[in-house]
């Protein structure tokens, strides 16, 4: 190391030998090294903004954020539209979370160089950060347009068209990386989150593969592939790719809810809650997660088998519609047969070939029971699989003609009518079968629901018997048999046709909508109750509502985060959100 005088004394020639020695060392990560080599050459020489602005990079890199946004600072006082300076300052606001400042830089560099490709980028990542995708987006498809190798660019461009739903867009977006470099495990892996959003299974299992290949500790693609054997019904390989995950990254609550996910799945449900609620240690605001675990504690037998078999109204509903449908010789997919009744209901009805499957085991089990006491083994094939993990070819001789199922809760999504459903009419159906039920119309109404607490029975408090009653902002009621105040007519939340579903909506990412509601009497509003109507065919539905002709599913009510005064003839605006298997209300303030 030189001794001050010396550093005094360099020149530039030597300047610039300790320059490029500092510079290889800054590329071989040693910032530490480059950092004091850069300061050696401001000592002689203060006003080199190249190496300030190189000192300013060195400085980040350590972590050093309020050294480096001096040093950078320092250059542009000179200079103001020095472009590495503005770089430099941009990431050091981006590090210390002064998002608006950082914009702010990396705007007026963009204005200062309109064609740098890195300036765009840069932006685009300070507005993701600050909220504001839509804006990102576009930087990100200009960071693109003006480098169309830029890999980075058009991962991030690919991640926010995938959160927005545009799966399609986004698989052409990390296919352009892939056009660049086969084994980029990153691209290969949201490739594969894309491709399973459009229920495109075997594509997505393909691209996880090829990721885990390039790279066996990319968590993003153990994380993906266990996402994905659990949705086909393989959680024993599921749990091998979780804990893979887990070995590498502990402490990430998103990969214990996979956990949770899992045991669930295979039934383990204390090792399922103690998953839950190590995911909410690491992250208190999971959505969903508390009112899961509730659900668990509460019960793990599921009674609506018996009053679902027991509905008049449902079973005559159903076997007219499948009368109407079933044409000889046709091969029928029952997808969550239960006990194999529809898939009776189509034997008898003319079907050539029935496959029922069924994911439970016990549930299963007792299906092929079934079917043999009633004479149908012949025709009717009971399959323990998960109907996203048929193929045809493999597990069905051809593609079917006809899909029956009613594999829904009381909200109509809970139980994964519309991912089963989405897959099966793309990946499992002739070009020409039947849905049934074809769609289905979710309604609802603004009431109030008492609220009855435990906190003072007799003089006892016993609220700890709260935590099972699930869950706390929504649960399954009886209207008729339930104290409530209706405070709106039956309005439309939205309609669902079974042939034609949208891509994945996952948790992280709802879809939003406004109604308008008109208050029909005085009250206060504490609950959305929402029911549906299956439309079977064209001219048959069952209804679930409290006047309609199916009473075992009951209906769903939503507690809204604030209760809401109503005066009759009052319009107001709810927010409506859903995933794949969830719902949310709100009202617009």
């Amino acid at each position: 190391m030189p001794i001050l005088h010396e550093i005094l004394k360099m020149n530039k020639t030597q300047a610039e030998n300790v320059f490029q020695n500092a510079l290889r060392h800054h590329k071989a990560g040693k910032s530490k090294e480059a950092e004091r080599q850069y300061r050696d050459i401001l000592k002689a020489f203060p006003d080199l903004a190249v190496v300030r602005s190189n000192l300013a990079a060195a400085l980040l890199s350590q972590g050093k954020r309020e050294e480096s946004l001096h040093e950078a600072e320092r250059v542009l006082a000179a200079n103001p539209g020095d472009h590495d300076a503005l770089s430099n300052k941009g990431a050091a606001l981006s590090a210390l979370d002064r998002m608006p400042e950082a914009i702010e830089t990396y705007a007026l560099l963009s204005l200062l160089a309109p064609n740098d490709p890195v300036a765009q980028f840069n932006l685009g990542v300070a507005k993701g950060k600050q909220g504001d995708l839509d804006g990102a987006l576009v930087h990100y498809k200009k960071a693109v347009a003006l480098n169309r190798d830029f890999i980075e660019a058009w991962l991030n461009q690919g991640h926010l068209l995938a959160l927005r739903g545009k799966n399609r867009a986004a698989e052409d977006a990390f296919r352009q990386v892939l056009r660049m470099d086969p084994e980029h495990a990153g691209a290969l892996s949201n490739l594969g989150n894309a491709l399973m959003a459009m229920g495109r299974i075997e594509e997505a299992l393909e691209n996880y593969d090829f990721a885990l290949q390039a790279e066996p500790s990319n968590i993003l693609a153990l994380q993906g592939r266990a996402n994905l054997f659990l949705a086909i019904g393989d959680p024993d390989s599921a749990q091998h790719d979780v804990d893979l995950a887990l070995d590498i990254s502990p402490e990430t609550a998103e990969l214990m809810v996979l956990r949770g996910n899992v045991c669930h799945d295979l039934e383990w449900n204390t090792e399922a809650i103690d998953a839950y609620k190590r995911a909410l240690e690491l992250k208190p605001d999971l959505p969903g997660i508390a009112d899961l675990v509730a659900k668990l504690s509460a019960s793990h037998i599921p009674l609506w088998h018996y009053t679902m078999l027991a509905d008049h109204g449902r079973n005559t509903a159903y076997r007219e519609a499948i009368e109407k449908a079933v044409k000889p010789g046709m091969h029928v997919l029952d997808i969550g047969t239960g006990t194999g009744l529809l898939s009776m209901m189509a034997v008898r009805a003319g079907a050539e070939l029935v496959t029922a499957v069924e994911s439970g085991r016990e549930m299963s089990a007792v299906a092929k029971r079934v079917v043999e006491r009633n004479g149908f083994s012949d025709k009717i094939n009971v399959m323990r699989i998960h109907s996203l993990r048929l193929q045809v070819g493999r597990h069905l001789p051809r593609p079917v003609d006809m899909i029956v199922s009613e594999i829904v809760d009381a909200g109509l999504l809970g139980e994964g009518v519309l991912p089963s459903l989405r897959h099966a009419w793309v990946s499992l159906a002739d070009k020409n079968a039947t849905m049934l039920p074809a769609g289905a119309t979710v309604e609802g109404i603004l009431a109030n629901l008492p609220i009855k607490s435990l906190a003072n029975v007799e003089g006892f408090d016993l609220s700890e018997l709260s935590v099972h009653h699930f869950p706390g902002k929504m649960r399954n009621i009886k209207m008729i048999k339930e104290p409530h105040e209706p405070l709106s007519a039956p309005f439309q939340v939205t309609n669902f046709d079974f042939t034609s579903i949208p891509d994945e909506v996952p948790d992280e990412s709802p879809i939003w909508w406004e109604r308008e509601v008109t208050a029909s009497a005085d009250g206060i509003a504490n609950v959305v109750m929402i029911w549906f109507v299956l439309h079977l065919d064209s001219e048959i539905s069952v209804n679930s509502g409290p006047e309609g002709t199916m009473d075992h599913w009951g209906q769903m009510a939503f507690f809204l985060p604030k209760a809401l005064t109503l005066r009759a003839g009052e319009q107001v605006k709810l927010k409506v959100g859903r995933t794949d298997r969830r719902w949310w209300f709100a009202v617009v303030e």
